[in-house]
């Protein structure tokens, strides 16, 4: 999502027209936060986020890219997609990141 403030907000009007795109890519590094997303309901998460060096703040950033489609005016239910290859580094980034979501839904945070 890049451009001027206006461009920026020509393009999100356009994907939430009917009939407009199905897909956006976006870096949760270079998205704008509070940015409204409300017309996508599937969140794919292709990496895992090392932000501040460390898991909670990493798994707080991810949970912020979740909200940005999962807020009131939503009227669709949001799917969360982690996308991780088996026996690499970020599958130990990947578990320790669900350790931390599963703690905080049993918690109700």
């Amino acid at each position: 999502l890049q451009g001027s403030t206006h461009e920026r907000a020509a393009l999100l009007r356009h994907f939430a027209e009917p009939g407009g795109p199905w897909v956006m890519l976006l870096s949760m590094e270079f998205s704008p936060s509070g940015l409204n997303l409300v017309a996508a309901s599937h969140v794919v998460l292709v990496q895992p986020t090392w932000h501040e060096g460390s898991h909670e703040k990493s798994v707080d950033f991810e949970e912020q890219a979740i909200g940005r489609c999962w807020r009131q005016g939503q009227e669709r239910a949001v799917h969360v997609w982690r996308l991780c290859a088996e026996q690499t580094v970020e599958e130990a980034f990947v578990d320790e990141h669900m350790r931390i979501w599963e703690t905080r839904v049993r918690r109700g945070a």
